[in-house]
């Protein structure tokens, strides 16, 4: 990611993480049926709004469906990951 991306990333709230693994670590030792519970963790310690990074990936989450659909439906300066189009039938 560029400075700018990790400038803005360092300003929003997430759990603790590693400099160069992110939260990846933390991730591959939980079980994949913990992992729902894992993220309501974070979500009730960091709502609205929380970050995870992931191999060097900056990953915002959102938790308010107002926000979400706010930024799903936004069509300027936003590009939309390959993830959005799952979303399209709801928009």
């Amino acid at each position: 990611p560029s400075l700018r991306t990790m400038r803005i990333m360092r300003t929003l709230p997430g759990p603790p993480e590693t400099f160069f693994f992110g939260h990846s670590p933390t991730l591959a030792k939980i079980k994949f049926e913990d992992l729902l519970e894992f993220f309501g963790q974070i979500i009730r310690e960091y709502p609205p709004v929380f970050k995870i990074w992931s191999l060097g990936i900056p990953i915002v989450v959102l938790t308010e469906p107002e926000d979400v659909e706010v930024l799903l439906s936004s069509v300027q300066y936003i590009k939309k990951g390959i993830d959005y189009d799952a979303f399209l039938d709801w928009l």
